[in-house]
């Protein structure tokens, strides 16, 4: 099964660099590369993702804090960690890592720290529902079906509420857990699963861990605007969501370690629909997702050492069925 995975995920890597690189003209491209403005400035995108990965520790403590306040000087390095490992492992390997990792620092069960990562990512899929209404709104062209969007929204949206019932009536999911006809374990992990959602019981906290998300995937956009400017083309803040947009469901898909080819395949096609030919399109994608994967290693490998996180699970630490 795992070599089975292991084939499936390479074979659509191959196929999205076959997409993004099919009738591309390598001299033009080099010719792009050669006359980038001030390159230099690039060396600084280890901090635009430093600043994502703070902010996005902040919001990691904001919805741990209600289970155990846990200090951000543990749970940045783990941030760090676990997506470097995301990027070097197929499969989003670093969400597993992340979720193991909190739970060994902190003490919180694992099954709540699974919760947590539930929250996490349906906040990040708030924030790209919110980026994808408002190209909608100043660009509908740019989608012609909108059905996805709206069974996007009604994904995001259902997943929010369940979660957030979870986290208000704990008591009826509870109970519901506790027959006879359920195992033990199934109960306890389940009910520390309801415990997991507890952030959501705070609207501010809600609001507040939104805000966060909806800060650094605005800092993206911007830096995205400025990247373009270096290779001499220009793209509008509404352009740069939707870049973003289609890089951000590229990554979904399972593919070889570093998204490779995926986010290419989704970038080049974003470009496409706004006009932008392949060959100016697909260096600016390389360069944004070297220096992205560049960036993950500088501070994730660090940071693993530094906090002691090892990235495989020994069996005498793995929790009991």
């Amino acid at each position: 099964m795992t070599a089975l995975r292991w084939l499936l995920a390479l074979g659509i890597s191959v196929a999205g660099l076959w997409f993004a690189l099919h009738g591309a003209d390598w001299e033009t491209m080099s010719a792009t590369v050669k006359n980038l403005r001030s390159p230099f400035w690039l060396a600084f995108f280890p901090l635009v993702v430093l600043f994502e990965f703070t902010v996005r520790s902040i919001r990691w403590k904001l919805l741990l804090d209600p289970l155990k306040p846990a200090p951000l000087k543990v749970l940045f390095p783990i941030t760090n960690a676990a997506f470097f490992i995301n990027n070097v492992l197929p499969f989003r390997a670093g969400e597993f890592a992340r979720i193991y990792w909190t739970s060994q620092k902190t003490g919180v069960p694992l099954s709540s720290c699974v919760a947590v990562l539930a929250v996490d990512r349906l906040f990040d899929m708030a924030t790209l529902l919110t980026m994808t209404f408002f190209v909608l709104l100043n660009k509908s062209a740019l989608f012609q079906s909108r059905k996805p969007i709206v069974l996007f929204a009604t994904v995001t949206l259902g997943l929010l509420a369940a979660m957030a019932l979870l986290a208000r009536f704990p008591a009826p999911f509870k109970s519901w857990m506790e027959k006879p006809a359920v195992p033990r374990f199934l109960t306890r992990w389940a009910h520390q699963f309801i415990e997991g959602s507890q952030a959501l019981r705070s609207t501010s906290t809600f609001l507040l861990a939104y805000l966060l998300s909806l800060s650094f995937w605005t800092v993206f956009i911007l830096v995205l605007r400025f990247l373009a400017s270096l290779f001499s083309f220009s793209l509008s803040f509404t352009d740069a969501a939707f870049i973003e947009i289609a890089m951000c469901f590229g990554v979904l898909l399972p593919s070889a370690p570093g998204y490779v080819g995926t986010l290419e395949a989704a970038g080049v096609a974003a470009f496409a629909m706004l006009g932008f030919d392949r060959n100016v399109a697909l260096p600016f994608l390389l360069i944004v997702h070297f220096s992205q994967i560049m960036s993950t290693v500088v501070l994730g490998i660090p940071s693993l050492w530094i906090a002691g996180l090892k990235v495989h699970v020994p069996a005498a630490d793995r929790p009991a069925p």
